[in-house]
């Protein structure tokens, strides 16, 4: 169940929350869902190797969580369960976060990286040397979706 989903808290600065809060309130992400743990390590791990801001990303899974801002910054979202407020303040459509949470109920894991337009571009070009099962780019109230068939 998505209750199951850990939330590993990290302390950070009142700046850092300050700057955690800005970046969850944009409006372009990218998403990429696969299908076990070591291929989304392997993900963030080419992302970091790029240079891309590890502040911007956020693994989950069943039993994993890594979120870089505090369920405290999440509002909560009539209808949507605490993973699916924590996608959703960060810019993830409504209709989007259903496909997730069945995602995560199936053991798969999620990589998200959001930010600017031009930052999300860089994390799809990366992310497509990478082992996804499916990954969609939100742009504000549009959303982009690339399968890959194994």
């Amino acid at each position: 169940m998505l209750q199951d989903v850990i939330v590993k808290d990290r302390q950070t600065t009142d700046t850092e929350k300050r700057q955690e809060m800005s970046i969850g309130k944009k409006s372009d992400s990218i998403v990429a869902v696969l299908n076990t743990y070591i291929e989304a390590k392997k993900a963030v791990r080419e992302l970091q190797k790029a240079g891309f801001d590890m502040k911007k990303l956020s693994i989950l899974g069943r039993d994993y969580a890594w979120v870089i801002f505090s369920l405290e910054e999440v509002a909560v979202v009539r209808g949507l369960s605490v993973v699916g407020a924590v996608l959703y303040s960060i810019g993830i459509p409504k209709d989007s976060i259903l496909k997730y949470e069945t995602s995560l109920k199936s053991n798969k894991f999620l990589v998200i990286a959001y930010g600017t337009t031009a930052e999300i571009d860089w994390a799809r070009d990366i992310l497509q040397g990478t082992e996804w099962a499916r990954a969609e780019v939100h742009r504000g109230e549009t959303s982009q979706i690339e399968t890959r068939v194994a």
